[in-house]
């Protein structure tokens, strides 16, 4: 026999085998499931489960859907510095002042220059536009933009833009854009620092 620490005996089998796992739950020995466990068991063994085939899509526009098209055209994506250390000391300020630079974007700056907001996130931008130059324009015109919402506020406070643009070909619906290209455009913003605009050398 064998004394645990609380001072009880406690009998102790020769030949116990140690517990064992199964389905999940701690049992001893070689005691076997429940029947309604062995049940559900055979009956998964004997009908094995089915998986349905599927013929993958001949291009990436089966994939999106028959609405998107694919065109080329030059991307700019937009990204604000620091952003979540602006939310954190000025919440109302930064969004307000980001409002602001959304609202001159797509009210003044696109359709002045064939361009299309592509999404608006809570701290970038995704823009679209036919042609190079007026892509690099209103990449431009961004910072002009940033200067007038910044007016009058605490230096730590205010926003400032990276700018990354690429030309190249993307699918394109009626809900987003898509492709290598885009993926390249959204890498070349991080490279950019404050108040930058990095561009791929066809944009250049």
């Amino acid at each position: 026999t064998a004394r645990p620490s609380g001072g009880l005996r406690r009998p102790v089998r020769p030949n116990a085998r140690p517990p064992t796992l199964h389905r999940g739950v701690l049992r001893a020995g070689r005691r076997r499931p429940p029947r309604a466990a062995r049940a559900r068991r055979d009956r998964a063994r004997a009908t094995p489960a089915k998986m349905e085939r599927h013929p993958a899509p001949d291009s990436i526009d089966a994939l999106v859907g028959h609405a998107a098209g694919r065109r080329s055209a030059t991307v700019v994506v937009v990204d604000v510095v620091e952003s979540v250390r602006l939310i954190e000391r000025d919440e109302a300020g930064t969004i307000g002042r980001w409002r602001a630079l959304v609202q001159a974007v797509s009210e003044r700056l696109l359709p002045g220059h064939g361009g299309r907001l592509v999404k608006s996130l809570g701290d970038g931008l995704m823009l679209e536009f036919d042609e190079i130059r007026p892509a690099v324009a209103v990449a431009f015109a961004l910072c002009d933009e940033c200067a007038r919402v910044n007016e009058g506020v605490d230096p730590a406070l205010r926003i400032r833009l990276r700018v990354g643009a690429h030309v190249g070909e993307h699918v394109v619906d009626g809900l987003d854009i898509y492709g290598h290209d885009v993926t390249l455009a959204a890498r070349l913003d991080p490279l950019a620092g404050p108040d930058e605009l990095v561009v791929c050398a066809a944009v250049g």
